[in-house]
Order: structure tokens, then sequence, then C-alpha cells
């Protein structure tokens, strides 16, 4: 019989329920006494269980981020899949970019926190980032073509 990972959350569910409903009628007092009969440190205990809690809750913050870094990794490496070729030479490209940028003022700001200066951005992450403004919608080239031809 094959499990679905679904059922394994379901179990996990379950099983942590069930835990978590032995636990409910035990008195502070009555856990301590326990782990003192186990011949254990309550205190140390008790750090061992804070830092459970502690390291699961920053798992599960965490995944959620690195969900969305592995979508924004599977989107940039998409845009270098496509064969979207953005005619022009590089100083065309770059000044397109820059009018886009001064279009798009918060794109700007973005992007000069990545690289101090504009003028470091190497010809190759010129058409990169004109190609992912272009596949986000952000900005199109046939406008800013035509706006810097002027």
């Amino acid at each position: 019989m094959n499990k679905k990972p679904g059922d394994q959350v379901v179990n996990l569910e379950i099983m942590f329920d069930s835990i978590a409903e032995s636990f409910i009628d035990i008195s502070d007092e009555g856990i301590f006494s326990a782990i003192k009969e186990e011949g254990r440190d309550v205190t140390v205990a008790s750090a061992r269980v804070r830092d459970l809690f502690a390291k699961a809750d920053k798992k599960f913050r965490q995944k959620s981020l690195e969900e969305a870094r592995a979508l924004h990794k599977q989107h940039v490496s998409s845009l270098h899949s496509r064969p979207l070729v953005i005619q022009g030479s590089a100083a065309d490209k770059r000044k397109w970019l820059e009018f886009a940028l001064l279009q798009k003022p918060e794109m700007g700001r973005a992007l000069t926190l990545q690289h101090r200066e504009f003028s470091s951005v190497t010809d190759e992450e010129v058409d990169s980032y004109l190609r992912q403004l272009i596949e986000l919608g952000v900005i199109n080239l046939q406008e800013l073509k035509t706006d810097t031809d002027d």
C-alpha cells in the first residue's frame, strides 16, 4: 500500500495531538517531578525543550523564505533559458536600463543597493536586468526604445 505525503502529515498531526493531550492534565510540578525521578536536571531539560521549540519555530519560519528563494532562482533560470534576445549595443542596453530606472525609481534603488555604483554593473548584468524587467512586465522595451530615441 502506497502512502501519500498527505497521509504522513495527518499521521504526524494525530501523534502530536495525542502527545499534547497526554500533557494537558499534568501540572508543572508533576512534569518536574517526573524529570527528577528519571535522574535528570530540570534546568537542563527545560533548556533542551526551549531549544527544540526555538529550532522548530525557526525552521517553520524559514520554510517560506526558502520556498521563495527557490522559486526566484527557478524563475531567473527560466529567464536565461528563454530565447528573449534584446537587439542593440551594450551602450544602447545600458541607456535603456538607465531610462527604465529613471521611470521606476524604486527599481533603481533596489539595483543600487546591490551595486553601489551603476557604472560597476557589467554588460551581461545589464542585459539580464533588462530581460528580467521585461519578463516581469515592469518595462516595455518598445516603449523604452521609442522614448529614448527622442
